[in-house]
């Protein structure tokens, strides 16, 4: 069981990345809740597109093999400086239908990260149940790139 996080264990996991522009993402499995998963690691560098300031389009998402209840998120940054500062949640049991994390009927912009090394952490009000996730990086210091896990 993941410290703070009551009745939530990290997830058994597998990282896909879709977006950044077709680049592949290396793909693990995580036990230790603060061994992360790497959005970007240091055999691929975020380096090899122009980002702006914000993108809307893309994300890493996350299978976790079944349909489980997802009730934590936590984020950390790159060793080399770059890291998300927000974030959009967004979940799927078939990978087919999307919904974007809400909070009050809100769409909800995590507030992640401003350091490399810092864990910060988001118990959601509203657990959800889920196969996949999405993060979708909404605003981040130098390149979109992040350690992330998911509490299920």
């Amino acid at each position: 069981m993941a410290t703070g996080v009551p009745q939530c264990d990290p997830a058994e996991q597998s990282v896909s990345g879709k977006a950044l522009r077709g680049h592949t993402y290396k793909t693990r499995r995580v036990q230790d809740p603060y061994e992360c998963l790497v959005f970007c690691d240091s055999e691929l560098t975020c380096q090899s597109y122009n980002y702006t300031n914000t993108i809307t389009d893309d994300y890493i998402q996350v299978d976790m093999g079944a349909i489980r209840t997802v009730c934590a998120v936590a984020t950390q940054g790159k060793k080399d400086g770059s890291f998300v500062k927000s974030y959009k949640l967004s979940f799927s049991v078939d990978e087919i239908s999307w919904n974007v994390y809400q909070d009050q009927l809100i769409e909800k912009i995590f507030q992640a990260n401003s350091d490399l090394n810092t864990i910060v952490q988001h118990t959601l009000n509203s657990p959800v149940q889920a196969r996949y996730i999405r993060f979708f990086p909404v605003t981040f210091s130098q390149y979109p790139c992040m350690r992330i896990e998911v509490f299920a």
